[in-house]
């Protein structure tokens, strides 16, 4: 259950760890799912993708599971040109996917759904038959259902098929002090020693 009921949240690096690594064993044992290539997107999905890529290995190493997944992550850059980002890291991955991979991609937030839908779109494009849809799922840590956007076309994933918590609130990444509304307050309040670190040296 979410405990968290203020507008914004200030995620901490230690939260977003456990909720991976509980995300990740959900994932494995609940629904023995084990992917061929889990995809972690830059910069968010990163926090969440490298504890769940520890645990496959981990649970490989007890014998729980037969094989760990590839692990890559992908970035993405805005253009003013184009509606869709560009992503950064696509070869290693048209060499590595074949049709009857299993493909994870992990996000550590899911909210419109509009980037992973993007990330979907130009790997589709590349890959053509070599990625199967159908074999393809979406990991968030955070699914926030009520943050919609507005779509010129339908996206490829509406929701993740793998999440650990339901929010309705603002989130802020552990690194994201810039989001803060009020930085130095928002420090002194939810993490001292950050504050002293950031404003007093």
């Amino acid at each position: 259950v979410w405990p968290h009921t203020e507008p914004v949240h200030w995620l901490t690096a230690q939260e977003v760890y456990y909720d991976a690594v509980e995300l990740a064993l959900q994932m494995a044992r609940g629904h023995q799912y084990v992917p061929d290539v889990l995809i972690a997107l830059w910069p968010g999905g990163i926090h969440a993708g490298l504890p769940i890529h520890e645990v496959y290995k981990y649970l490989q190493k007890k014998g729980e599971i037969e094989r760990v997944p590839d692990h890559v992550s992908l970035n993405t850059t805005r253009t003013h040109q184009s509606f869709r980002d560009n992503i950064i890291g696509l070869p290693y991955l048209v060499d590595r996917i074949e049709q009857h991979h299993q493909v994870l991609i992990v996000d550590t937030a899911f909210r419109s759904g509009r980037l992973i839908s993007d990330v979907i779109t130009k790997l589709k494009e590349k890959m053509r038959r070599n990625l199967s849809l159908d074999r393809l799922r979406v990991a968030t840590l955070y699914y926030n259902p009520s943050e919609d956007a507005t779509w010129t076309v339908n996206p490829f994933v509406k929701a993740p098929h793998f999440y650990r918590h339901l929010v309705r609130q603002k989130l802020v990444y552990p690194h994201a002090v810039h989001r803060l509304s009020d930085p130095v307050a928002d420090c002194r309040r939810l993490s001292p020693r950050l504050h002293d670190i950031l404003f007093t040296q």
